[in-house]
């Protein structure tokens, strides 16, 4: 499980850092982006195991990302998806199973719980 390659995208500094940090410790591969046409380049030029991506980005939301992602590269990575929005993470995974359908996703309200943070990556990892 360790060394697989993992792309986190959040348009938060602070959130890229943190998540960095937590992934490295474990011994993973972390690629960052801060929006979605930098995670696109990403994906197209070495594909990741895992995609985490916030769903409030400013250029694309988080469902967005991933649907271009599927449609112009051949990456069928697992995604996390990162929200603020606590009270409306449910609603939010509802849209996203109408919206990204072929993927396999979990939702995780911000601010991180570590323990819950890696135990959701190792989840989509398989």
């Amino acid at each position: 499980m360790k060394n697989r390659k993992i792309l986190i995208i959040d348009d938060e500094p602070h959130v890229l850092k943190l998540c960095s940090l937590i992934l490295s410790r474990e011994g993973y591969q972390v690629v960052e982006a801060s929006n979605g046409a930098e995670a696109i380049a990403k994906v197209e030029k070495d594909p990741p195991d895992l995609i985490i991506v916030d769903l409030m980005l400013p250029d694309m939301n988080g469902a967005e990302i991933i649907q271009a992602i599927r449609e112009k590269h051949s990456c069928r990575a697992p995604v996390l998806f990162l929200t603020a929005m606590i009270t409306r993470a449910e609603e939010v995974a509802k849209d996203l199973d109408i919206k990204v359908q072929d993927v396999s996703y979990q939702v995780m309200a911000k601010p991180l719980d570590q323990t819950k943070f890696l135990e959701l990556v190792k989840k989509q990892l398989g």
